[in-house]
């Protein structure tokens, strides 16, 4: 893997089940500092993401997020109703229609020292929410209800070089499962996010 090809107007990196290569975090970054456009799915149990996320200022929490409070009516706590939006061109539209996603098992994301770019927060839960770390379903006496940032804008660069990355802690929020039960908001999130 020895770059992102000239031609890429976005890369999607859809929470891989292996890590990257250190190569191909290497092609990935050198491809944004040129002016790329990434967007980035992290799972919450994998951890194939950490060293491109480090380079962004951001690291993966532990744990699915599940919520007893805000989740659809008599599903999972793993399927989390989010509608806390930060102030970005990413989620503009969603926050203007007043309307979640819904996040099946969303992973948590937060800010750490260094990085490269500004990070803004485009998505967080409420504060019922908890990391189950044992993935039991319920919070236990270790876990903590508590806000947590799920989506993050980072922008770089400046002129022709700017670069821009949009960094979610779910992929299943664009599945068939969300579309089979009409969740349909997550492609207003990914459309906004094509168009900043």
């Amino acid at each position: 893997y020895e770059k992102v090809p000239d031609d890429a107007d976005v890369l999607f990196i859809p929470a891989p089940s292996a890590p990257l290569l250190t190569e191909e975090v290497q092609a990935i970054t050198a491809w944004l500092e040129q002016g790329g456009q990434l967007v980035v799915m992290v799972d919450a149990r994998s951890d194939g993401l950490d060293p491109l996320l480090g380079w962004l200022g951001l690291k993966r929490n532990d744990g699915p997020i599940a919520d007893p409070d805000k989740r659809l009516r008599g599903q999972s706590p793993y399927l989390v109703v989010a509608d806390r939006y930060g102030t970005h061109p990413t989620v503009e539209t969603l926050s203007k229609l007043r309307r979640p996603v819904i996040l099946p098992g969303p992973g948590g994301c937060s800010e750490v020292d260094g990085g490269n770019g500004k990070r803004t927060v485009l998505l967080r839960t409420y504060g019922s929410a908890f990391a189950d770390a044992n993935n039991n379903g319920r919070m236990d006496e270790d876990e903590k209800a508590q806000v947590h940032n799920i989506a993050y804008a980072v922008e770089g660069g400046q002129g022709d070089k700017a670069w821009r990355a949009m960094v979610i802690g779910n992929q299943g929020f664009v599945s068939d499962q969300a579309f089979d039960y009409g969740w349909l908001t997550g492609p207003f999130l990914v459309a906004d996010c094509l168009r900043w």
